[in-house]
């Protein structure tokens, strides 16, 4: 059961971005670094949900003031009341790993241990499609 909500939560993830996010306005655009994307998943029980929230506000906040943090989106899915799932976008790859090595992420992820909150994350780049058939 855990795998096809993953499976879900994954494809609702490439949804997401494959269908929401701005596609490059010229061909320029495509030469900048691509964006860097996080699909995380959290996994929470009734009696976790309610402190993990408050983490995760906690975290979300600090992180926002953050350069090379474009943003997070969080949705929650009726099917599996007690997870989470964010897509975090970042300016790049570095700015993920900077991300990582501050003071509240690392509170965040104790809290995360502390509740027995289980998690899994799926990341990478743009990646974009092109009409040009002269890369076959």
């Amino acid at each position: 059961m855990i795998i096809r909500r993953l499976s879900i939560a994954f494809l609702f993830g490439l949804f997401f971005l494959f269908f929401f996010r701005t596609p490059p306005a010229s061909s320029k655009d495509r030469e900048q670094v691509p964006r860097y994307y996080k699909v995380v998943q959290y996994f929470a029980t009734a009696e976790s949900f309610n402190p993990f929230l408050d983490a995760c506000r906690e975290n979300a906040d600090a992180s926002r003031k953050e350069p090379g943090i474009l943003g997070f989106s969080f949705f929650t899915a009726p099917a599996t009341p007690f997870s989470l799932t964010v897509i975090e976008t970042y300016k790049d790859q570095l700015s993920s790993k900077e991300h990582m090595n501050t003071e509240h992420f690392k509170k965040f992820i104790e809290n995360l241990k502390r509740l027995q909150i289980k998690r899994t994350v799926i990341e990478g780049s743009d990646f974009h499609l092109t009409d040009d058939k002269s890369t076959n």
